[in-house]
């Protein structure tokens, strides 16, 4: 990432595939009868729509167009998450994992935006979703130790 374009584009589709991952996470515990876990991964999808509209939105007020492509990393990772999920089976911890790895993913991304130099509004943004992303990680984790 080295233009606000890129940071911008970066989010919005890392944001993306967070709320799918986390919907069909939620699909899958529901089938194992993991009910609070789904109640919060659907939770979770929900909050990064709403960070994503969020990123949407700034984006076009700061001027730029966001692509609809996203990057060739990000369909790496897309590609690379959707075949550890296959591994992962249909036990909790496993779809836990991945739901981790994703999160780790995730702030990775952050961070990588967080050391760009972006307009200030878009900053305090970066800061403020990354906050609430690794506190999603941490809720998992506890997750991870409740099975």
């Amino acid at each position: 990432m080295k233009t606000t374009n890129d940071v911008l584009d970066h989010l919005m589709q890392t944001l993306e595939d967070g709320s799918a991952g986390f919907t069909d996470a939620a699909g899958r515990l529901d089938e194992i009868s993991c009910d609070a876990f789904a109640l919060s991964f659907r939770e979770l999808a929900q909050q990064r729509i709403r960070f994503h509209n969020e990123v949407r939105e700034l984006a076009v007020d700061l001027g730029y167009e966001p692509s609809d492509e996203g990057t060739l990393a990000a369909k790496l990772h897309r590609g690379w998450m959707g075949i550890k999920d296959g591994l992962s089976g249909d036990s909790p911890e496993g779809i836990l994992v991945v739901a981790e790895q994703g999160e780790d993913h995730a702030i990775s991304v952050y961070e990588k935006a967080d050391s760009v130099e972006v307009p200030a509004i878009l900053k305090a943004t970066i800061k403020r979703q990354s906050t609430a992303i690794r506190a999603a990680r941490e809720t998992i984790k506890g997750f991870l130790l409740a099975v």
